[in-house]
């Protein structure tokens, strides 16, 4: 399965259309919250599932602020991440998630990319930040992707010019 990781794009939706273009074949799109209003619309519009939650930025949003999708046998946690206090490191994510049984988190907030895979204490989970489309800390605007199969996990980032 082919999943496209989007969050922070920060009035820059325009930039997801894009990101879906350049992903034709993605089985599910996520969004990860902080700028909900202006990324829908491109969401809807693309032939391809989504699933989005909201932001601390989505003031005014219906969407959840977390969902868990069980997927290829993972049980996956999308957050934006400000609940999970992500700003101050991942221990807070990762001990809820653990709670959640959950073998994956996606989330954004921090506006940087990172992949991080954690062994111990209670056995194997991933964590993965896309970066940020709209207001990324460094580098260019970024995106993620997840290929996942019963035979394993992986994470890579994309990212687009700085003039898009």
């Amino acid at each position: 399965m082919n999943i496209v990781i989007i969050s922070d794009t920060h009035r820059r939706g325009y930039r997801i259309k894009k990101v879906l273009e350049m992903h034709p074949h993605a089985d599910l799109v996520v969004f990860l919250g902080d700028g909900a209003d202006e990324a829908l619309p491109y969401l809807k519009a693309a032939s391809i599932p989504y699933v989005a939650v909201a932001g601390n930025c989505d003031f005014y949003s219906d969407l959840p602020e977390e969902v868990i999708l069980t997927l290829e046998g993972y049980r996956i946690l999308l957050t934006h991440g400000h609940i999970g206090r992500v700003k101050e490191g991942p221990t807070h994510l990762a001990s809820y998630a653990y709670l959640k049984g959950c073998d994956i988190v996606l989330f954004g907030h921090t506006h940087e990319r990172c992949e991080l895979y954690i062994s111990e204490p209670h056995g194997p989970l991933y964590l993965f930040n896309p970066g940020s489309l709209g207001e990324p800390r460094c580098g260019n605007p970024s995106f993620g992707h997840l290929n996942l199969s019963k035979q394993g996990v992986l994470f890579s980032h994309g990212e687009l010019p700085p003039e898009y």
